[in-house]
């Protein structure tokens, strides 16, 4: 197969799955895209007092009665809408779109952005592997049967997730990365920073790899859109942003989806002291003990030197990819939010498991994490008496199993 017909045939694949995966989520109504959107309806109106509007936890059980009664106008129930927790630019400058599409309209746009922003998000980081190492159509079908099957990828879709569209962003950050132009990767990834906080942590790669142009590139243009989302909007809604995050300072959140370590060695301290309920039915806040802080922060010390030891004599391409699919769940799961949709990074990195290992061991890797991560066996789990600790333990102990069996393999390699 010519270089032309493998790339044919791997959009190909793409262009039918974003067809029949457009069709399938076409009018459904986004959960996690509403925050945007009723963000963007209160700027029009003027109504700044409702953006960042919500109790005294960070998360709602029963939304503002505004935010309720135009979700209600729209056949939609209370857990059709979750909380905006970005920067107040975003809502600025969807305010003209929602004056122009309704609800419906806005989930049906973007929805088809995030199966471009997925479709585009294979081919970048089959370009950060390394184009001639593994032909595109072979990269392209393992991506489908993992977009297809597992859990994240489900997850991020059903809900409408603004993060697929920051995790294609990131990538391309790094594809610009690995071909040399470091000033455009730290500006990219800055972008992706401005939607979502999350990113900024991925600067950890350029330190290791002492790119520091891209890591001024990154904290010139981190200014620059942090100064336009304060000139753009006003100083007062930044500072209730900051309110609504300060919420989660000392506290735990225990969830099906959040990934995170801290709820795993919270409920094991529990257990050992006999408090330990493994029975709660919804997402449950407790207060963080004074010595997890300090703890998930050595952890992130311990797990970045690791990465780089690890990674160190591994040649580029191979040595970005395996510093991107080993140091993004690390940052992930000691994160106090760990959304399972989070794992869309390492995931579109998958496929460059059938070039490091021999085919038969890359094929029972592959469907061990189509088993671990499977959207199949996470709707049985929560449906069990354990419905939000289950996943939660499933979900940390396949991210540690599945980073220990990559790491163990790049330092005997």
């Amino acid at each position: 197969m010519t270089a032309r017909q493998d790339l044919f045939a791997g959009v190909a694949l793409l262009v039918v799955w974003a067809i029949v995966t457009l069709y399938r989520h076409w009018g459904l109504w986004g959960t996690d895209m509403s925050a945007l959107y009723w963000a963007g309806h209160f700027y029009a109106q003027g109504a700044l007092d409702q953006i960042y509007v919500g109790g005294q936890d960070f998360f709602w059980e029963i939304p503002p009665d505004e935010w309720l009664a135009l979700t209600r106008v729209h056949g939609a129930s209370p857990l059709d809408i979750t909380p905006y927790i970005y920067p107040p630019i975003w809502a600025a400058l969807l305010a003209p779109i929602t004056q122009t599409l309704d609800p419906h309209a806005f989930f049906n746009l973007t929805q088809g952005i995030n199966v471009t922003c997925i479709s585009l998000s294979v081919w970048l980081a089959w370009r950060i592997f390394g184009a001639g190492h593994v032909p595109f159509w072979q990269w392209a079908g393992i991506s489908v049967v993992l977009l297809q099957l597992t859990m994240p990828a489900v997850l991020a879709l059903q809900l409408n997730q603004p993060q697929i569209a920051v995790t294609c962003i990131v990538l391309l950050a790094f594809y610009r990365l690995c071909a040399g132009h470091s000033k455009s990767a730290g500006a990219i990834l800055a972008l992706a920073a401005a939607i979502k906080l999350s990113p900024a942590a991925l600067i950890l790669l350029f330190v290791m790899r002492r790119d520091w142009r891209a890591l001024a590139s990154f904290a010139v243009f981190g200014a620059l859109f942090a100064s336009l989302s304060i000139l753009g909007t006003n100083l007062d809604l930044h500072w209730q942003l900051l309110d609504r995050i300060s919420l989660l300072d000392g506290k735990i959140l225990v969830s099906r989806i959040n990934y995170s370590i801290e709820p795993f060695i919270f409920q094991l301290v529990e257990l050992v002291q006999g408090r330990a309920d493994f029975f709660i039915t919804n997402y449950t806040i407790f207060d963080q003990p004074v010595w997890m802080g300090p703890l998930t922060k050595l952890a992130l010390l311990i797990g970045f030197g690791l990465v780089w030891w690890i990674t160190r004599r591994h040649p580029d391409p191979r040595k970005l990819w395996l510093q991107l699919i080993l140091l993004a769940p690390i940052l992930m799961i000691l994160s106090p939010l760990a959304w399972a949709h989070y794992l869309l990074l390492p995931l579109f990195l998958i496929p460059g498991i059938f070039v490091i290992l021999p085919q038969r061991q890359a094929i029972l890797w592959l469907v061990l994490i189509l088993v671990l991560f499977s959207d199949t066996l996470w709707q049985i789990l929560i449906e069990t008496q354990m419905t939000v600790w289950a996943p939660l333990i499933l979900g940390v102990i396949s991210i540690g199993f599945c980073l220990k069996s990559l790491a163990i393999w790049a330092l005997r390699t």
